[in-house]
């Protein structure tokens, strides 16, 4: 599995070597975190991850991608590379964020490095920070960011840097890899959903005996 993953970081460093273009983004769970559903759940291939703005609490979609398009490291790793270019001048110096969809309950959830943060590190900074490009693919404008900048790094990446902001998700537990993992937070509507459920199974298996 550790030559799964840097083969993934592999890829995706060389995507933002030689894939750079005007308006192009990448954006990965890398290989250190991975988003989990409900209770730590597996997200399954109905659930969808996007890379947008974020602003005034808006979130405007750049890209969406399938959750599992890296099955192979395990459920809930994706990585979304080069994503077609596109002129970003109205756009740029926005906040970027990821936001993951889960299907089965019309639940969603966001995650980015506030670009705003006292002293959050330059480089990561500037990552979550929209580049201008014209979309012509000569100025070699590339975002690239992903969920594992939102923790303090190896080698277990088990603290949130100091600017890490999560929507409807939280710092959870750990992944089959050993690593932290970020699960969804229902939203108090389904929160009252799934008590309803409880109470209505649990009246169910009490009739049955």
């Amino acid at each position: 599995m550790k030559s799964n993953h840097f083969k993934l970081i592999s890829l995706l460093a060389l995507a933002g070597l030689t894939g750079a273009q005007a308006g192009q983004f990448t954006y990965s769970s890398a290989a250190a975190n991975n988003l989990v559903g409900f209770n730590g759940q597996a997200l399954v291939a109905t659930d969808q991850v996007e890379i947008g703005t974020y602003v005034n609490g808006t979130f405007t979609s750049i890209h969406s991608g399938n959750s599992n398009a890296n099955e192979t490291y395990g459920p809930g790793f994706f990585s979304h590379a080069d994503v077609a270019k596109q002129d970003t001048s109205a756009i740029a110096e926005q906040q970027l964020a990821i936001r993951w969809n889960h299907a089965a309950s019309s639940t969603w959830a966001i995650l980015y490095l506030d670009i705003t943060t006292v002293g959050l590190d330059t480089a990561i900074k500037d990552q979550w920070t929209v580049k201008s490009g014209d979309g012509g693919g000569v100025d070699g404008n590339t975002n690239d960011v992903s969920v594992s900048d939102l923790t303090d790094g190896p080698p277990d990446f088990s603290t949130l840097r100091t600017g890490a902001t999560l929507v409807n998700a939280r710092f959870f537990g750990t992944n089959s890899e050993g690593f932290t993992s970020f699960e969804i937070i229902p939203e108090p509507s389904t929160y009252a959903a799934l008590v309803g459920l409880s109470a209505l199974v649990g009246t169910v298996l009490y009739r049955r005996r």
